[in-house]
């Protein structure tokens, strides 16, 4: 992977982890579907949008690992949606 393609994460804005969710380590699971995920890494635990690949890896800069991961909580309803 070229280190063009390996920065996303620090370009994405940072979010808060959702309330009543838990951290995933990434030496305990990793994700089993490529997609975005709510992730934590050493140089911005915080939380940030990264992407999981289809190789089962994340599109991060490899000296700043994802540590956990969690789902993307879901997009909230427009009004007068259920």
């Amino acid at each position: 992977m070229s280190e063009t393609t390996n920065e996303t994460c620090d370009a994405k804005a940072s979010l808060a982890a959702p309330a009543g969710s838990a951290w995933i380590d990434c030496n305990d699971w990793l994700p089993e579907e490529p997609g975005e995920y709510l992730v934590s890494r050493q140089c911005r635990p915080n939380g940030w949008v990264c992407q999981f690949l289809p190789c089962g890896e994340w599109l991060v800069h490899p000296d700043y690992p994802v540590t956990h991961w969690m789902p993307m909580p879901k997009a909230p309803n427009k009004k007068g949606q259920p």
